[in-house]
């Protein structure tokens, strides 16, 4: 609901700019930073920055997704990885090793982490995203889980393209990838949300300069003119 507001209030303020243009005579504040083209400039930042946080967040969400399926596919992979440790006898101790690091591993259920959101002052609050510390214990145990595996006396030799060293690397390269990459984009959307924030809401803000607006048209044109009627009714 947040992200709405924020959006839907660009959306009322295109909306008195719209109307503060088209008044004759011209609307002239005192204050020249209420003026439509001054106005207009900051309307396009912040549309421009909420642009910038809806595509971080949608961002977000397909790596998040992606993350959650490359999981699946490792934890397919140690199971994997354990049938072949366990069909040489002379791989039963690597075997048992590797099982009890793969059973810490399988047993990680991670909640799914949503994109940063925020809310609106006086009560807006960052939340940390939950389950990035369950998604990096996974790759830790999957890193020792493949030291385990692959110092196994002969394990490369004729193991399936899948199960190989190189690809269990690649995929355990790829999980940390992805734990990096979202946690630098959940950095990134926290630091345009603040920002946002405070253009919002910090003294002569959005909120502020809204309002400052519709008592300058009141001003200049009277209470009961049609310029004043027709923006009075925009809420903020």
């Amino acid at each position: 609901m947040a992200e709405k507001s924020f959006n839907d209030r660009h959306a009322r303020g295109l909306l008195l700019l719209d109307f503060c243009e088209g008044f004759s005579p011209a609307f002239a504040p005192v204050d020249t930073t209420l003026a439509t083209g001054s106005f207009a400039t900051f309307l396009n930042t912040i549309g421009t920055l909420n642009t910038t946080i809806d595509t971080q967040q949608g961002g977000y969400t397909t790596e998040a997704d992606a993350r959650a399926q490359l999981v699946k596919d490792i934890k397919t992979t140690v199971t994997r990885t354990l049938a072949r440790l366990k069909s040489n006898p002379p791989w039963e101790p690597n075997w048992k090793s590797a099982k009890q690091t793969a059973d810490k591993l399988r047993g990680q259920r991670p909640t799914k982490p949503k994109a940063p959101t925020e809310g609106e002052p006086p009560t807006a609050t960052t939340t940390r995203n939950s389950g990035e510390q369950a998604y990096a214990e996974i790759a830790a145990l999957f890193e020792k889980f493949i030291s385990i595996v692959t110092a196994a006396p002969g394990y490369a030799t004729a193991v399936p393209t899948a199960i190989s060293p190189s690809s269990l690397n690649s995929q355990l390269s790829s999980l940390k990838g992805k734990n990096t990459g979202l946690s630098n984009l959940a950095a990134d959307t926290i630091t345009n949300q603040k920002k946002r924030l405070k253009l919002y809401y910090d003294p002569n803000g959005f909120q502020e300069k809204f309002q400052s607006i519709k008592d300058a048209v009141k001003s200049q044109y009277g209470q009961t003119s049609p310029e004043f009627i027709a923006v009075k009714g925009l809420k903020w």
